[in-house]
């Protein structure tokens, strides 16, 4: 069973911040200080923690910024993908944000299509971050 927690604890937060860790330095070879960034020494975001039958498999984080919310960070270790991780994340934080605001979120090229299913489009040329090849994506709901 798979179950979205939004963090508001140590031991939350550290998963969120075990399993990124994991996915984007260790597996991606994301920069480890760009990882864990000014964001999250502000304190600024809203985390998520994604559990798989109570073993945290999946995190994921959102900021205010501008004239919306940035949806940052998300990942599901490499063993626990195409179990509907991912999905539930994006739900989940989805429907805890006010749905008038702007939403945009960057994620690896190859990753596209996942954030298309939730009606992202790229907006703007492939940018290379911390060694990764990354697409600036915006939520375009049924009304645009």
């Amino acid at each position: 069973m798979i179950e979205i927690k939004k963090v508001n604890n140590s031991e939350g937060l550290d998963h969120n911040y075990t399993i990124r860790h994991a996915v984007f330095v260790e597996e991606l070879g994301m920069i480890k200080n760009d990882e864990y960034d000014r964001y999250d020494k502000e304190n600024k975001c809203r985390y998520y923690v994604a559990y798989l039958d109570s073993i945290p498999v999946g995190a994921s984080r959102w900021r205010e910024g501008g004239s919306g919310y940035k949806f940052e960070r998300m990942c599901v270790l490499k063993d626990f993908r195409g179990k509907g991780v991912g999905r539930a994340l994006m739900e989940k934080m989805m429907s805890d944000i006010p749905k008038n605001l702007q939403l945009t979120l960057g994620c690896p090229t190859e990753l596209m299509v996942f954030y298309e299913q939730f009606g992202f489009r790229t907006r703007e040329k492939p940018y290379w971050e911390s060694n990764i090849m990354y697409e600036h994506m915006k939520y375009y709901n049924d009304k645009n």
